[in-house]
């Protein structure tokens, strides 16, 4: 089970949800033109999230913004 989940929505809005969920990330960055990947510690954490925005994943090739990851 992959660690790594593309979600249409901001950056914020995804580290909130995080939060509020207890679920540890490794990394995080904006996609373009919209949304966030995110890199979680666990498959764990990264399939809570997955049921959490199941209509909004991206799947497919996406577009990630060049800029440093952040490290959460």
């Amino acid at each position: 089970m992959s660690r790594v989940v593309n979600i249409d929505a901001a950056v914020q809005q995804v580290l909130a949800t995080c939060a509020q969920q207890q679920a540890r990330i490794s990394a995080i960055e904006p996609m373009s033109p919209s949304g966030t990947h995110v890199v979680f510690a666990s498959a764990e954490d990264a399939e809570r999230i997955r049921r959490l925005y199941q209509g909004r994943l991206l799947d497919g090739a996406v577009t990630r913004v060049r800029s440093p990851a952040r490290r959460v």
